[in-house]
């Protein structure tokens, strides 16, 4: 777990440089953030030009604004790796309230991911 939040706190910050330096096109442009910040995301999906949904943000992956969902996703699949290794162990001990509980927990992340929840 140790690593994979050092990993996810390097891209958090390399992210955001590759925003603001314009290296990498943007959805929105940095200057023009502050005319966005109140609107709701249907409005600022018509004023953007983005699609909303579930998924869609990973087709616009290439865009600078939203590579920032790469570290966010990447914090949310680490507990599910870190759930996998603890997984075997704790059905071993028999605890079996604590792996319904990791369960749960995986497929409420699962279902965010995906946008059902």
């Amino acid at each position: 777990m140790e690593w994979g939040t050092k990993i996810g706190i390097f891209f958090a910050c390399s992210t955001l440089p590759l925003y603001i330096s314009g290296l990498v096109p943007a959805c929105v442009k940095v200057e023009d953030i502050q005319e966005y910040w109140r609107l709701s995301p249907a409005e600022f999906s018509a004023k953007a030009g983005t699609p909303i949904g579930p998924g869609v943000w990973i087709s616009a992956l290439g865009q600078s604004d939203n590579l920032a969902a790469l570290p966010v996703l990447f914090f949310c699949v680490l507990p599910i790796v870190a759930y996998g290794a603890m997984f075997p162990g704790t059905i071993k001990s028999r605890d079996r309230l604590y792996a319904l509980f990791m369960l749960a927990e995986i497929a409420l992340i699962i279902l965010a991911f995906i946008g059902f929840v």
